[in-house]
């Protein structure tokens, strides 16, 4: 039996920002890998991504308290 879970903006968020600090280390490793600067400007959009939907998570949560 399965268990329908609810999940709001700010766990999809988390879930994203996840996904992209892991893209990031990918990146990463394969920019000083391969010597790639494709994959070494991919970390710096993931690293920003990141840090706009961490603002925006902190943001919303520190919104909804009175």
């Amino acid at each position: 039996m399965s268990v329908p879970i609810r999940m709001g903006k700010t766990e999809i968020g988390t879930m994203f920002l996840l996904s992209m600090v892991f893209l990031a280390a990918v990146l990463a490793v394969l920019g000083v890998v391969y010597s790639d600067n494709w994959a070494k400007g991919g970390v710096g959009v993931a690293v920003i991504i990141a840090i706009l939907l961490y603002w925006s998570i902190t943001k919303e949560g520190k919104s909804l308290t009175p």
